[in-house]
C-alpha cells in the first residue's frame, strides 16, 4: 500500500547570502518540478543524425591542412611523385602564409589589403598547379591588393568554365563573387549558384550549406526557411544553428494556424516543432500546436517526447501523459520523463528503474559529460556547458530517489562525478555515519590522484614551522572528485577526534603538521605533562587549530562551506531537507495523486547526529578557543604571557562572538591585575590592541620545539 504523503516540487536553488554565482545545488529543493533545460546544439545534432563540424576545424590553420590534402590527392592521381608533390605543398604553403585570411572569405566580406600580398608576384602558383587553383589564387592577390574588380572578373571566368575545368575551385569562385558583391540583390543568385553547384565540384570547406545558411532568410516562406538551414545545419554548418532556432522561434510564437497545418504534413517539420517548443520558455500557442497534431491522429509521433516534455513543464500533467503514451519508448528523454510520472504515481520502485535506463541510454551515446556548471544567459542553450548541465540534472534526479530508497552512497557517487559538490558534501558530512564514509572511501578513492593543484599532494609538504608565520593556507579546491572525497574524510575523522586515522587521508602537502599537531594532542591526553609544560603544549596546540582550522577541521557544506573557499555564509541544507516532508506544496489538484516521501525519516535522524560541537561557520575557532583557555588556566596568575595569551585567542571570536571572547577579557582582569597588561586591559575596558603572543609559551618541552625551516 502507497502512503500519501506531501513532496515537495520547487525549482528553487539552495540560497547563498552574497557572492558570485555559483553551480546548482539539487537535492535541498525535492524532485524538480520542471525538466531541465537542453543544448540546443546538442539536441538539433540528435535528430539530424550527423555531429556538427569539430569548431576547430573552421580555423585557418585547418583550412590550409585540407587545401593541401586536395592538392596531394589530385597530384597523386596523375602520377607525380611523392618528392615532386612535396615541393609543391611547400611553395603552396609560402604563398598561403602570405594571404594569411580564409580564401573562402567565410569570416569577412572581402580580404583585407595586406602588405605580405602586395609582396607576391603576379600569378605566384605556376603551371605545375591546377589551372583553377592558381587562377583563384591569383584572384585572391588581387583582391587583397585592392583590386577587387579584376579579381571578380578572374572568378567570374573561373566559375564560367565546363565542370571538368574548375572542379577544385568552382564553387569557391561563386562563393567570392557573392561575398564581394556591393548589395544582397547581386550577392543572392551567387549564393543559389553555390547551393545548386555541380557533384562532380568538390566543396571540402562547407560552402554548399554555408551558401544555405545565407540564403534562408530570404526566403518568403518560413517553412522554405526552416528546411534551407536545417539542411545546412545537416550538411556541416554548426552556425547555422543559432538561425534555424530564431526562425523555429518565430513560428512557434506566431502561431499561425495555416502554418502549423503545413508544418504537420512533414515528419521532419513535425519533429523540428516539436523541438522547439520544448525549449520555448513561454510556449504560448503549444495548444494549437497540440490541435493540430492531434488531427493527423498518428499512432507514432515523431519527437513526441520532446512535446510531451513541453506539455510536462507546462503544468499540462494529463496532456503531457496523453502525447508520452504514443511517443517513442525507447527515447531516453520519455523514459526520464515517465520516471517523473512514476514518482507522481507513487511508484518509487519503477521510478528508480526508469532512470536508470535513462542514464544507461544516455551514458551510452557520443558526448556523455553530465556536470554542474554555472549556466546565467540563455544563448548558452547552444554550448556544451548546457549539454552537461542537462546530463548533470537527470544524474541528479536519480540522486534524488537514491536518497529516498536509503542509497546513500549511491547518491554520493552520482552526484560527486556530476559536479553537485554542495550536495555531495552534505551526504559525506551530514548522512554517512564516519565509519560508512571510511569504508566507502576505501573502496571508491583509495588512493591520491595526481593534480596540477598545488595544494592537493603533488607539491612538496608544508614544514611545520609555518604556522609561525600566522598565514591562512587555505587550499585552492581541485576538480578532482577522488581527492575531494579523501579530504573530506580526513576532516571529518579530525572533527571526530579521530587523528591517527585523519593521517592517511589528509592531503599529503599537510601530513607533516598535521603529524606535530597530532603529536601534540597526545601529548595533551598522555599524563606525562603538568603546569607550564602542558600549558605550553595545549597553547602551541590551540595556535594550530586556529591558523590551520579549516584545512583541518572545516566542512565543505554547512557550517563553513568549503566547496566556496570557506568565503560565504551558507543555508543548512539539512533544513531545506527535513522541509521537504512537511512542506505542502506541490503540484495542482493533488488528490488525484500519491505522493513520494524523498526524505525518510532515517535522514532526519542522520543529519541532526553529525555535525562539528560547535554549529557555527568558523567553528574551529570556537574549539581552537577552547583549548587556548586551558592553556591559560594552566599558567599561574600575573604570568607575563597570560595577558597576551588570553588577548590573542579572545580576538579569534571577538569580531563574530563578544559574548563568547568576553570570558578573556575576564581573566585578564582578574590574574593578571599586578601586569601593565592586565592593568591597560581594565582601564580599556577591553583587550588591548596589538597585544598578541605570537610565539610559544616558555616552558615548551624541547621535542615539540620547531626552528625556522624545519
Amino acid at each position: 500500500m502507497r502512503a500519501a504523503v506531501l513532496l515537495f516540487l520547487s525549482a528553487a536553488n539552495l540560497g547563498l547570502a552574497c557572492g558570485p554565482m555559483f553551480p546548482d545545488a539539487a537535492i535541498f529543493s525535492g524532485f524538480p518540478e520542471k525538466l531541465p533545460r537542453v543544448s540546443y546544439l546538442e539536441e538539433l545534432r540528435i535528430i539530424s543524425g550527423r555531429p556538427p563540424e569539430n569548431p576547430d576545424e573552421m580555423q585557418f590553420s585547418s583550412q590550409v591542412a585540407k587545401e593541401q590534402a586536395q592538392l596531394e590527392r589530385y597530384w597523386k592521381a596523375t602520377g607525380i611523385s611523392d618528392a615532386e608533390i612535396q615541393t609543391r605543398i611547400d611553395h603552396y604553403s609560402v604563398v598561403r602564409g602570405k594571404l594569411a585570411v580564409p580564401l573562402d572569405g567565410s569570416s569577412l566580406i572581402g580580404f583585407p589589403k595586406s602588405f605580405e600580398a602586395a609582396v607576391l608576384p603576379v600569378r605566384p602558383l605556376g603551371p605545375e598547379f591546377p589551372a583553377d587553383v592558381a587562377d583563384y589564387v591569383e584572384a585572391a592577390r588581387l583582391h587583397s591588393t585592392g583590386a577587387t574588380a579584376d579579381a571578380r572578373k578572374l572568378w567570374a571566368e573561373i566559375y564560367a568554365r565546363p565542370p571538368d575545368k574548375k572542379r577544385l575551385r568552382g564553387i569557391w569562385s561563386a562563393w567570392m563573387m557573392a561575398k564581394t558583391s556591393t548589395t544582397i540583390g547581386e550577392a543572392l543568385p551567387w549564393y543559389e549558384r553555390v547551393a545548386m553547384a555541380d557533384k562532380e565540384e568538390e566543396d571540402i570547406i562547407g560552402l554548399i550549406p554555408a551558401a544555405k545558411a545565407w540564403l534562408a532568410p530570404h526566403k518568403e516562406d518560413p517553412l522554405e526557411r526552416v528546411r534551407m538551414l536545417y539542411d545546412a545545419f545537416q550538411s556541416g554548418h554548426p552556425r547555422s544553428v543559432v538561425d534555424l532556432r530564431r526562425a523555429l522561434g518565430g513560428i512557434c510564437e506566431k502561431g499561425d494556424s495555416a502554418v502549423f497545418q503545413r508544418a504537420v504534413e512533414e515528419p521532419l517539420l513535425r519533429q523540428l516543432v516539436n523541438f522547439q517548443f520544448q525549449v520555448e520558455r513561454t510556449p504560448t500557442h503549444l495548444p494549437l500546436w497540440c490541435t493540430t497534431l492531434e488531427q493527423k491522429n498518428l499512432k507514432q509521433v515523431e519527437g513526441g517526447a520532446r512535446l510531451a516534455w513541453a506539455l510536462y513543464n507546462a503544468g499540462s500533467y494529463q496532456e503531457s501523459a496523453r502525447w508520452l503514451a504514443i511517443s517513442d519508448t525507447a527515447d531516453p528523454l520519455a523514459i526520464w520523463l515517465s520516471a517523473k510520472f512514476s514518482l507522481r504515481s507513487g511508484n518509487l520502485s519503477r521510478a528508480n528503474q526508469q532512470l536508470a535506463e535513462a542514464v544507461r541510454v544516455f551514458s551510452g551515446r557520443e558526448k556523455w559529460m553530465p556536470g554542474n556548471p554555472v549556466l546565467n544567459d540563455i544563448w548558452l542553450e547552444i554550448t556544451e556547458e548546457t549539454h552537461a548541465s542537462f546530463q548533470g540534472k537527470l544524474v541528479a534526479d536519480r540522486a534524488i530517489v537514491f536518497l529516498a530508497r536509503k542509497e546513500y552512497t549511491q547518491a554520493l557517487e552520482s552526484l560527486r562525478h556530476a559536479g553537485f559538490v554542495m550536495d555531495a558534501a552534505y551526504i559525506a558530512e551530514r548522512i554517512l555515519t564516519t565509519n560508512e564514509l571510511l569504508a566507502h572511501v576505501k573502496k571508491a578513492a583509495p588512493t591520491w590522484l595526481p593534480s596540477d593543484d598545488p595544494h592537493t599532494g603533488d607539491s612538496p609538504p608544508v614544514p611545520p614551522s609555518l604556522y609561525v608565520g600566522g598565514g591562512e593556507f587555505y587550499p585552492r579546491w581541485h576538480d578532482c572528485p577522488d581527492n575531494r572525497l579523501r579530504y573530506q574524510l580526513a576532516r571529518r575523522l579530525a572533527r571526530a577526534g579521530r587523528l591517527r586515522e585523519a593521517m592517511d587521508y589528509m592531503p599529503p602537502v599537510f601530513q607533516p603538521i598535521w603529524q606535530h599537531y597530532a603529536a601534540l594532542d597526545r601529548a595533551c591526553h598522555s599524563g606525562k605533562y603538568r603546569s607550564r609544560e602542558l600549558a605550553a603544549i595545549t597553547w602551541r596546540q590551540a595556535y594550530i587549530h586556529r591558523k590551520w582550522g579549516s584545512e583541518f577541521f572545516g566542512t565543505d557544506a554547512f557550517p563553513d562551506g568549503g566547496v566556496y573557499g570557506f568565503s560565504y555564509p551558507i543555508h543548512d541544507g539539512a533544513e531545506s531537507r527535513i522541509a521537504l516532508s512537511i512542506s505542502p506544496m506541490g503540484p495542482p489538484a493533488p488528490d488525484d495523486r500519491s505522493f513520494v516521501a524523498l526524505v525518510t525519516p532515517d535522514e532526519r535522524r542522520r543529519v541532526k547526529r553529525h555535525l562539528p560541537s560547535y554549529q557555527k561557520r568558523l567553528h574551529y575557532r570556537y574549539t581552537a578557543s577552547d583549548l587556548a583557555w586551558k592553556a591559560a588556566k594552566l599558567l599561574p596568575d600575573n604570568h607575563p604571557q597570560l595577558a597576551a595569551l588570553c588577548t590573542t585567542a579572545g580576538y579569534w571570536t571577538a569580531h563574530r562572538d563578544l559574548e563568547f571572547a568576553d570570558r578573556f577579557y575576564q581573566m585578564i582582569v582578574r590574574r593578571c591585575a599586578a601586569t601593565p597588561e592586565g592593568k591597560a586591559a581594565d582601564e580599556r575596558r577591553w583587550f588591548v590592541p596589538g597585544l598578541k603572543l605570537r610565539d610559544d609559551l616558555p616552558d615548551l618541552p624541547e621535542q615539540f620545539k620547531i626552528t625556522a625551516g624545519s
